[in-house]
């Protein structure tokens, strides 16, 4: 694939695989609220800020309800995420190639500082990313671009991508004025409408003709 200088990653679905830990915490949450649990509405809300998330899922709150609701799903993933979470087949040799052709590499994502540290410090990747953007740090989350152009404002000018999972990423990227690229390790398709400027099946294919030997 083509060089970059500086590579943007989305998280959850595209460095860790995280679904079998977040649908799991949402059925918790159903069963413990009696709400009816439904695992594709959950997978597709994957990847946007948390409290829209729970709206999609669950109908307007109070902020009392959404901070109720969010502390009892992140204590539910935290002590189920030795279990559950991942890291997708062949990311990590990947971001280490990456590196080890003095490649930066950044994270932004949708899921909230505390637990992107925590899971990245977890699966020992959290020293190979530069910076972590998340939603304490802009006005916007994805899909604006604010999130993006906060990434790049930490670099001199150079040829980044943004890597992303979701329709919320490749617009993301795309606002901001860099290219993307769309992965599909996840087994998610390319939503109707989305328009990365690369579609790749394995993290492998991220690698240029130098990084790749």
């Amino acid at each position: 694939m083509k060089e970059y200088d500086l590579y943007l990653f989305d998280c959850d679905g595209t460095i860790l695989d995280t679904s079998e830990l977040i649908c799991k915490s949402y059925e918790f949450l159903c069963t413990r609220y009696g709400r009816p649990f439904n695992a594709q509405e959950v997978q597709r809300s994957i990847g946007i800020p948390l409290r829209r998330q729970m709206e999609f899922l669950f109908g307007p709150m109070s902020d009392t309800h959404y901070d109720t609701l969010q502390k009892e799903f992140m204590e539910y993933q935290y002590a189920h995420a030795d279990s559950l979470l991942r890291v997708f087949p062949g990311v990590r040799d990947t971001l280490l190639q990456l590196t080890k052709h003095n490649k930066h590499l950044s994270i932004v994502t949708s899921r909230r500082r505390a637990s992107l540290l925590r899971y990245l410090e977890f699966v020992s990747l959290k020293d190979l990313f530069e910076y972590c953007i998340t939603p304490e740090d802009t006005a916007l989350p994805k899909p604006a671009p604010d999130p993006v152009k906060k990434a790049l404002s930490y670099y001199p000018p150079s040829t980044a991508v943004f890597i992303g999972d979701s329709s919320v990423d490749i617009q993301s990227g795309t606002q901001a004025g860099i290219e993307t690229v769309f992965v599909r390790w996840n087994k998610t398709s390319l939503p109707t409408g989305c328009i990365p400027t690369t579609t790749i099946d394995t993290p492998q294919e991220l690698l240029f003709s130098g990084a790749s030997q």
